[in-house]
């Protein structure tokens, strides 16, 4: 009989994640994937997973949707000028349900591109 372990699992769950986002990051984001060529974009996956488990965010949800973010903006946005929206939701920390700041984070994000759009575009169309 073959056993599997846990801890075999998480690495597992984990691998198939990452593959996944790769997946994922190539279609949605093929421009910015082209410019960091496949081996730069497995990195940044593997950077972008980590600093989202870092930020208390574990569920698959909560990772996919802070590597997008990350894809959009740049690693480590919220540290950055002019994202001080990301990182008043990133610091209200395990006060808040994981996926409950994911959802603010990522409607906050939503309404920043909007605004740039609207800046960038004065008739608002």
């Amino acid at each position: 009989m073959l056993t599997i372990h846990s801890s075999q699992m998480d690495r597992l769950s984990r691998a198939a994640l990452e593959e996944w986002l790769l997946a994922h990051v190539l279609r949605f984001f093929p421009r910015h994937c082209a410019a960091l060529g496949r081996e730069g974009v497995r990195g940044a996956v593997q950077r972008a997973v980590a600093l989202a488990r870092k930020l208390g965010f574990t569920g698959d949800y909560e990772i996919v949707n802070y590597v997008d973010l990350t894809f959009m903006f740049g690693l480590e946005f919220h540290r950055r000028p002019g994202y001080e929206w990301a990182a008043r939701i990133l610091n209200l920390g395990p006060t808040v349900d994981p996926r409950e700041r994911m959802e603010r984070l990522y409607q906050e994000a939503l309404a920043y591109l909007k605004a740039l759009s609207v800046a960038g575009n004065p008739g608002g169309r």
